[in-house]
């Protein structure tokens, strides 16, 4: 049998983004300090298990961490490198992973916060390349993200309900 991968040329096996975005009734400064350093993100991110900061000053251009997700029960350890930053509005990392199948990953993780009347405008994107997953197979997974039925809370979600229950506390 041969598979479906072998059929489809290397130019059709693309990227996938994967984002999200979500209105927070709170300021920058409290969105930023969850966002703007991986080493928080254990207390929003419900696939992230563990950050380590391995190179560099937190958070700053050039500081290096190890991020560990777990995905359908196996973890994939992303090392990744802050490429922008920008105090209260953005934040992006450049990471390598090893896939599930033991295929290298490049990995753009993107968050951004915008000021609204209201609160925050509040961006996550990973952008995953060399992902070896036909097209066909993408459309279909963007497809169920955009009609199917969610499980559990998104990163997203997650933030705003601690950050909307720290103000509430205050």
């Amino acid at each position: 049998m041969v598979a479906f991968e072998s059929l489809v040329p290397r130019a059709y096996i693309q990227r996938m983004k994967l984002a999200d975005e979500i209105r927070i009734r709170a300021q920058p400064e409290e969105v930023w300090p969850h966002v703007g350093d991986p080493t928080h993100w254990l207390g929003f991110h419900p696939k992230v298990v563990s950050v380590r900061q391995t190179a560099g000053c937190a958070p700053a251009i050039d500081a290096w961490y190890e991020i560990e997700f777990e995905m359908k029960g196996r973890r994939l350890l992303h090392r990744a490198r802050v490429v922008e930053l920008e105090p209260y509005r953005r934040l992006r990392l450049e990471a390598i992973c090893r896939g599930h199948q033991g295929q290298e990953l490049e990995v753009d993780m993107l968050y951004e916060i915008e000021p609204t009347a209201s609160g925050v405008l509040v961006r996550e994107r990973f952008d995953i390349h060399n992902h070896g997953i036909p097209w066909p197979v993408t459309l279909l997974i963007r497809w169920i993200h955009r009609t199917g039925t969610p499980r559990g809370k998104s990163a997203l979600q997650q933030l705003r309900k601690l950050l909307e229950h720290e103000v509430a506390l205050a």
